[in-house]
């Protein structure tokens, strides 16, 4: 974490919901004289309310921009889970602004900066942010798991060119360091390579099951996640993938990221 003086510190990822566009990190040792930001209630927001965002729209550090909620929307940010609250505001928002907060004019957060539409790729009075009751009751009130995974669902003929037996798998494409898929083992892939305008990296691991647990569709996916969540500190987590042409198995055991704080 890199605060406004320029200071860093170390943090831990303690609660991650891929499908809200949230996350929870907890500072390992809470710095001085830092004030913290009070959570609003995004279920009492209306449209027409002045809000503000903070954040770093293109690197540019602690810019702050102005503007209204526009309105309410449910959607899903991925194909086969249920949607998920996102407040609409024609505030300033652009690459970079991700992750930071959306206050009301109390000063209350009242939402989570996620994402904009755009087809110039710019702010196009099209900005989303997760509502905070939303991202509380996820990260807050329920058990969630962060596998700090990036991959790519193989289906059809996409599979079919990787050879993945029976077509379906995840290709890793990237795995964050202390995740649980860093743990377990899974390798990203190396080599670029643009597909149908879709960039991604080939050369990586390709899941086909966790826990005999199949991998074949999005539902899948989402019924692995939902037992991850369910499984205790200490089990273990088996994973079958494919490796340079190789059926190989990982293990590892889910493990408590609270468990050095």
């Amino acid at each position: 974490i890199e605060l406004a003086d320029g200071t860093k510190h170390h943090a831990t990822v303690i609660a991650s919901a891929p499908f809200a566009d949230v996350a929870m990190i907890k500072l390992d040792n809470l710095p001085d004289k830092l004030t913290v930001a009070k959570l609003g209630d995004s279920d009492l927001v209306e449209i027409g309310e002045e809000v503000f965002v903070i954040g770093s729209p293109y690197g540019i550090g602690h810019t702050l921009t102005v503007g209204h909620i526009s309105g309410r929307h449910s959607e899903s940010l991925i194909e086969g889970d249920a949607p998920v609250d996102f407040i609409q505001t024609d505030a300033a928002i652009n690459k970079g602004n991700s992750g930071g907060p959306l206050f009301n004019a109390s000063g209350e957060v009242i939402g989570i900066v996620s994402h904009i539409k755009s087809r110039s790729g710019g702010n196009e009075g099209l900005g989303f942010a997760a509502a905070i009751n939303m991202a509380r009751q996820l990260l807050l009130e329920q058990r969630t798991v962060w596998t700090g995974m990036e991959f790519v669902p193989l289906k059809g003929k996409l599979g079919l060119a990787l050879n993945a037996p029976g077509g379906a798998g995840l290709l890793v494409q990237r795995t964050a360091k202390f995740s649980m898929g860093h743990t377990i083992g899974f390798k990203g892939g190396t080599i670029p390579v643009t597909i149908k305008g879709r960039k991604i990296l080939l050369g990586g691991d390709i899941i086909l099951s966790i826990n005999g647990m199949p991998l074949r569709s999005d539902q899948d996916l989402i019924k692995v996640r939902k037992a991850l969540v369910k499984l205790n500190f200490g089990e273990s987590i088996v994973a079958k993938i494919v490796r340079a042409g190789e059926v190989k198995i990982l293990s590892a055991f889910k493990e408590n990221p609270n468990a050095e704080l």
